[in-house]
């Protein structure tokens, strides 16, 4: 179908290749939006068939070939410590996928940091749940790998954080109570934490940014059975929003609530639908000085804000491109890095 053409129901037919922090913008269908988000308007390739900036390494733990892709970029200054964000891939996905379809590596070189995007074995996490790899040791591959690191770049211990996408989304709640000693902060879209990790506590301090939909009927926002095959339960997103302010130490004041107006359309696959997408952000300052922030998507599902997210239908394809995630996620930790 040719862009801008009218699609069934009224929809709006434009297939895009969204990516993260530009700052140009255009208007298509009387909304603004990224000039790198609108960079492709046809014909989008996959991952499979992009040669990407990164470098795939392996590394041998626990007795088995592990592998995830490196991207440090020209900008970073190889003469001091960088900050470290992991970025992992949903249930299905690779280091790869998780690469091209977030656009991090953009965000690395504008924000001058080092990304990494590992490989979950058999395209999964174990993420807390008793369903989900439960043997696999994916905390220890975690730390593995930043010992690696340590060994090739200079990595800047103090900040290293992780984010992630569903699957990937719970595993960084997991490693932040699990390896609070290495993570200084997590940014999550559509998960949160898992049932079978309720009763754990960090044991140090951890900043915490959520982003859910509240349509996401995957990995529903107010807790319940995952959709998957590894199936299992969550959490909602309100109780981890309280539990990692408790185990912060408590909030230091009271929360301040914004509002990321919609735009007039939403994404659904790679077609704009008259479906807006308020958010609510939520942001909670705690004594231990970390940040609980919380963004509530309205009629989003279970998508990564400002980017495509093919093979999903109905509710849970609805996208917001009202803000971009992966932006959202790396200011988030760059703040933390300018200590603000």
């Amino acid at each position: 179908m040719p862009k801008n053409s009218t699609g069934a129901g009224g929809s709006k037919s434009l297939i895009h290749f969204f990516s993260a922090c530009s700052r140009k913008t255009i208007t298509v269908l009387g909304v603004s939006i990224s000039m790198a988000l609108a960079s492709a308007l046809l014909n989008a390739p996959d991952a499979g068939a992009q040669s990407l900036p990164s470098e795939q390494q392996t590394i041998l733990f626990q007795g088995m070939e592990r592998t995830f892709q490196v991207y440090s970029p020209p900008t970073v200054d190889r003469t001091k410590p960088s900050p470290l964000v992991f970025l992992f891939h949903g249930g299905g996905g690779s280091g790869s996928q998780a690469e091209f379809t977030y656009k991090m590596d953009e965000c690395a070189r504008s924000k001058k940091f080092i990304v990494v995007y590992p490989d979950g074995l058999h395209k999964q996490w174990n993420d807390g749940r008793p369903t989900a790899n439960p043997r696999i040791d994916d905390v220890g591959f975690v730390q593995a790998i930043i010992d690696t690191l340590k060994t090739q770049m200079k990595i800047d211990e103090r900040f290293i954080f992780s984010s992630g996408m569903s699957n990937g989304a719970m595993f960084s709640h997991h490693l932040g109570l699990h390896l609070s000693q290495s993570i200084k902060a997590i940014g999550t879209v559509a998960g949160e934490i898992t049932v079978g990790d309720e009763n754990v506590k960090p044991t140090k301090p951890v900043s915490v940014l959520s982003i859910h939909g509240t349509d996401d009927e995957l990995v529903p926002i107010n807790g319940g059975f995952v959709v998957s095959p590894k199936g299992g339960r969550v959490t909602s997103q309100n109780d981890t929003f309280k539990k990692w302010q408790s185990y912060n130490g408590g909030a230091s004041g009271s929360a301040k609530i914004s509002v990321i107006p919609p735009t007039k359309y939403s994404l659904q696959g790679t077609t704009f639908v008259p479906i807006q997408t308020p958010a609510t952000v939520t942001t909670v300052k705690t004594k231990s000085g970390s940040t609980c922030t919380r963004v509530t998507v309205q009629n989003a599902g279970h998508t990564w804000a400002g980017h495509v997210t093919p093979g999903l239908t109905g509710k849970d394809g609805i996208t917001a491109i009202n803000f971009d995630a992966t932006e959202m996620i790396s200011q988030f930790f760059m703040d933390i890095v300018n200590g603000k």
